[in-house]
């Protein structure tokens, strides 16, 4: 698994000129103290400016559309849509998306060819406990029976042997971006992810693709 350290130069740039914007909020905050009148809206708009410090994540695994079975056309994208839908540690379906609403975040994925990328944001004071949920999908994903309405029993048992074959911790890269130290997002990564799978198993071959003959198959 690979970690991107997002928190560049840049970033502690922004940190410092934040910690001038700071200082000011401070020093206008101190100095309308006795001013009744101001003294609250001053108050409403350091509470805003701190709602919106938000910390983002992202996670993409090296699999989609091409590895799909020949027989089950759809397989990836449709593990992308049952992958959010609960886990052994939390089993409520959507209780991630309600999670990350409710502070507000957002989340979603994304299919291609190739990757399939999960990301979410979430109020920065509540990454860890988002991390927790959203690792639990990777490791132990409920995909009950109801909850694939209508589809075959096969599709069910491919459905879990094409996640056990592409969602290994190989992989994935995963990406963070938060105004915490290095450290601090350290312990998160690996308190939250560390018990993801990883099985080795080399990557679906697409090389026999290359040269502009892609789609020159019987199937087309």
């Amino acid at each position: 698994m690979l970690i991107a350290d997002l928190y560049s130069k840049t970033c502690a740039s922004q940190d410092d000129d934040e910690d001038k914007d700071d200082d000011e909020v401070e020093d206008e905050d101190t100095s309308d103290k006795y001013d009744e009148e101001n003294s609250f809206s001053v108050i409403k708009r350091v509470k805003r400016n701190q709602k919106k410090i938000l910390a983002g994540c992202g996670l993409c695994v090296g699999v989609d559309g091409f590895s799909d079975p020949p027989e089950i056309p759809g397989m990836a994208h449709f593990l992308e849509h049952m992958i959010f839908m609960g886990s052994e540690k939390y089993l409520k379906e959507n209780d991630f998306d309600a999670f990350i609403i409710k502070r507000g975040g957002y989340t979603n994925a994304t299919t291609d060819c190739e990757h399939t990328t999960f990301y979410f944001d979430v109020q920065e004071k509540h990454l860890l406990l988002a991390l927790d949920r959203f690792t639990q999908f990777f490791i132990k994903p409920l995909m009950k029976k109801d909850a694939v309405t209508r589809e075959r029993e096969t599709v069910e048992n491919e459905l879990h042997m094409f996640r056990e074959r592409h969602y290994s911790a190989h992989r994935m890269k995963l990406a963070i971006q938060v105004r915490l130290s290095l450290d601090t997002l350290d312990k998160y990564v690996t308190k939250c992810f560390a018990d993801l799978p990883s099985h080795g198993l080399p990557r679906d071959d697409f090389t026999v693709f290359k040269g502009g003959i892609s789609f020159d198959t019987p199937a087309f």
